[in-house]
């Protein structure tokens, strides 16, 4: 056995791997991955190909495509083109983000539920994940009351994911500023993970970046995966300060060197597109989501409430009796349909379940038939 002590015990969160929630059939109806059904943008992609035909198949610099960090300048009002890396998706600009400013023991602030690669990432670059609970009476809100309650000495930087993943929730502006100022106060990096901006159903959400006044201490990850229908492409990019920048593409000379530079250049064209792109996503998102909160207000003791972003509905299961698994375990077994326990997403995640819409309307239709006939 040549394995590390850190992984002899560790399990993968990839529900296809949790037992008890892994069988497959036929006709399974998989609402738990966050994977588009959708393609790349043929303009995105044409280009792309394009680019690399005459070329573009070579190491970039370290830091990126330069013309695809111009494109990412232009999204951030003060934002320069050395506070910014090209990454291969945001959980490798995260990763290089803790790995370059966390030593041992050093705390990192996070709200649950939480993706669930935040605490792996934090325990890996061998610091202490300390989570802080939101409830769905706040709208799944962070308090900064309890935010300060879990400040230490040993507190080194703050993870937001807005739009949320799994609740939807946004943290709005006057959120965002309070954070801002409690972390000023004791001398915390914030880092705000974004990847699902486009998906801004109520026109609340603001980047983290948006707040003036705070770029020393302010770093934002975003991903072309989720806002572009981009998840293969692996490619996303870092914001922060520029000895930060500087320190993770050190480090990450040691792991990719850089991301795809075919991938880089679809990012320049998605950019070129965004507005044209995001919206076709969002509304179509937006179509199917309106279509399962509709369906779940027809079927007793199952509650969900339209999220403010992403392409996730937080449902909430507590009045069925059962827990997050055993719901998830149940509706496998008799409506084939896949969803995953919110505990997974941390323990105040317990009585509820993430679906994700990322089916067409035909097939939340089946699967909403089947479980108001087999189920409820």
């Amino acid at each position: 056995m040549f394995l590390s002590k850190r992984y002899l015990n560790k399990k993968g969160v990839v529900i296809a791997e949790i037992d008890g929630l892994n069988e497959t059939y036929d006709d399974l109806i998989d609402l738990s991955v966050g994977e588009h059904d959708i393609i790349t943008d043929e303009h995105v992609m044409d280009r792309a190909f394009l680019d690399g035909r005459i070329g573009h198949t070579k190491y970039t610099d370290p830091l990126g495509d330069k013309a695809l960090i111009k494109e990412v300048v232009k999204l951030y009002e003060n934002t320069k083109e050395e506070n910014v890396m090209v990454t291969a998706g945001a959980s490798h600009g995260l990763y290089l983000a803790l790995e370059a400013i966390i030593d041992k023991g050093d705390e990192v602030i996070i709200f649950e539920p939480a993706f669930t690669a935040y605490k792996d990432q934090i325990e890996l670059v061998g610091g202490k994940c300390v989570s802080v609970s939101t409830y769905e009476e706040n709208n799944f809100n962070i308090d900064t009351n309890e935010l300060l309650e879990n400040i230490t000495q040993k507190t080194k930087a703050i993870l937001l994911n807005s739009p949320n993943n799994p609740t939807g929730a946004i943290y709005d502006r006057h959120i965002l500023e309070s954070i801002l100022q409690v972390a000023r106060l004791h001398n915390i990096l914030v880092i705000s993970d974004e990847v699902y901006s486009a998906f801004d159903y109520n026109n609340t959400f603001s980047s983290l970046l948006d707040i003036k006044g705070y770029e020393d201490m302010s770093m934002v990850v975003n991903s072309f995966s989720k806002n572009y229908a981009m998840t293969g492409w692996r490619v996303g990019y870092a914001i922060g300060p520029e000895y930060i920048i500087n320190c993770m593409k050190n480090i990450n000379e040691g792991v990719c060197y850089t991301p795809s530079s075919i991938s880089q250049r679809a990012g320049i064209y998605a950019l070129r597109n965004k507005a044209r792109i995001e919206n076709n996503i969002k509304e179509l998102y937006e179509d199917r989501i309106d279509y399962v909160i509709k369906r779940i207000g027809d079927i007793k003791n199952i509650h969900g409430e339209k999220p403010e972003g992403s392409f996730y509905i937080f449902l909430n299961i507590k009045k069925t009796g059962f827990t997050s698994f055993e719901f998830c375990r149940k509706i496998l077994k008799e409506c084939h349909i896949r969803m995953i326990p919110g505990n997974v997403f941390g323990n105040c995640g317990e009585g509820f379940v993430r679906m994700c819409v990322s089916n067409n309307l035909d097939t939340l239709k089946e699967c909403f038939d089947r479980i108001e006939k087999k189920f409820f």
